[in-house]
């Protein structure tokens, strides 16, 4: 399997929803082992005050976190290859990312966590083009504002 994630195809985004959801087949069949978790927080509950239809349902809710997971996978490789971290074009970033949010259930259902994730990429992208310009107050600010956000979220 890696020698397939080794190299840019189509068919290797394809491989990778299916290891993720293959990887989140106990939690469709037997549900989520964690209580509900119930947010505080002005912003988490303006939020998922509106999704309590999505974190409800089992399937969708584990369906949708997926495909924000693999988006979120997709970025950290689109990252990983506009700043040269790897030797070549792959999608094992991607990949070691799919297997390693798998490993926590927490990351089965859509929660706070999923949303201050994006963020924290955000803040990883903006870090990176630090290091190739001249003019670092707008990126670090940039950054700043992300972590901000992300740390109201969660």
């Amino acid at each position: 399997m890696i020698k397939l994630l080794k190299n840019i195809s189509p068919a290797s985004i394809f491989i990778l929803f299916i290891v993720m959801v293959l990887l989140r087949v106990p939690y469709f069949l037997f549900g989520n082992p964690l209580p509900p978790v119930y947010y505080n927080d002005p912003i988490s509950k303006l939020l998922f005050n509106h999704l309590h239809f999505i974190t409800n349902h089992i399937l969708l809710n584990g369906l949708i976190t997926a495909i924000l997971h693999l988006i979120i996978a997709l970025w950290i490789n689109k990252v990983a290859i506009d700043f040269n971290l790897l030797f070549r074009k792959s999608y094992l970033p991607a990949f070691f990312f799919v297997i390693i949010s798998s490993l926590y259930v927490e990351f089965f259902t859509l929660d706070a966590v999923t949303f201050a994730l994006v963020f924290q990429v955000l803040v990883l992208q903006r870090l990176f083009a630090l290091y190739k310009t001249n003019n670092a107050l707008s990126i670090a600010f940039d950054s700043g504002i992300y972590i901000a956000v992300a740390s109201l979220i969660y």
